[in-house]
């Protein structure tokens, strides 16, 4: 089934039945087109949802009113977030952190990805001065960009990766991501580039994986959070100009099995 195929059995259905219809992520003007599409032909009492990281992309189609701005997540939603990544056994358990964990909280101003990566970094850590160091280093980075970039403040975690680990990162946001791959790569596929530089690969994957920088779904596709691609990027763009070169605006790569 191709994409006219598709977005023609998708009218249809919405035409017999009445649906919720989520399109998340939408990344260009284009797609939103096709959304508009589908929706002016359908049965209005259905149900549309887009969410997009740009209004820019959504704002020429959508009014104002229909706008719906997900805020920053407040202390007890961050708390909860938290203590559920950081704390296996709950944070009562350690006493000597849980006052000091709030402190960690604050630093990372309600943001639900700075959250996971930060607890994720501190998982089953019981050292104090470990905590002691992370909260420093959140602190400076907050600073930087007038308190609010969260980019900034997601950068120290990278800077506590392994060496392999950083250049498998920076490798999967400039090469593998959906603007240059035409989908989300497969581990294995992945695994078969880099086979004969890393004889730890899948080591190096899980090992990112579990401190929440990507993530592999039940299918093993591997994906990574935007603002993390674009943290990956920044940072090949300015540190490492000759070793990484990638042309967002490239074609697609369709059926790319074979080796470079």
């Amino acid at each position: 089934m191709n994409l006219e195929e598709g977005k023609q059995l998708l009218i249809e259905k919405l035409q017999q039945k009445r649906l919720l219809i989520i399109f998340d992520d939408v990344l260009n003007h284009e797609d939103m087109k096709k959304v508009v599409d589908i929706t002016m032909i359908s049965v209005r009492k259905s149900k549309f949802i887009v969410t997009s990281h740009e209004w820019n992309i959504l704002k020429k189609f959508l009014s104002e009113s229909s706008k719906i701005e997900l805020s920053l997540l407040n202390e007890s939603s961050s708390m909860e977030i938290f203590f559920k990544h950081a704390f296996k056994d709950g944070p009562f358990y350690m006493p000597h952190l849980y006052e000091f964990s709030k402190e960690v909280i604050n630093a990372c101003a309600g943001y639900p990805l700075n959250l996971e990566i930060v607890d994720s970094s501190l998982k089953g850590q019981t050292r104090l001065r470990v905590w002691e160091q992370a909260l420093q280093r959140l602190k400076r980075a907050s600073t930087y960009l007038d308190n609010k970039d969260l980019l900034a403040m997601i950068r120290p975690s990278f800077d506590d990766l392994r060496d392999e680990e950083k250049i498998i990162f920076l490798d999967l946001t400039c090469f593998f991501s959906k603007d240059v791959w035409i989908e989300d790569i497969n581990q294995d596929t992945f695994f078969q580039f880099y086979e004969y530089e890393f004889e730890n690969c899948e080591k190096i994957i899980t090992s990112l994986k579990d401190k929440s920088f990507i993530k592999v779904d039940k299918f093993r596709m591997i994906t990574i959070h935007d603002l993390l691609q674009d943290m990956g990027r920044k940072i090949s763009r300015e540190e490492f100009k000759d070793v990484r070169k990638w042309n967002e605006n490239c074609t697609l790569f369709a059926n790319f099995e074979s080796k470079v």
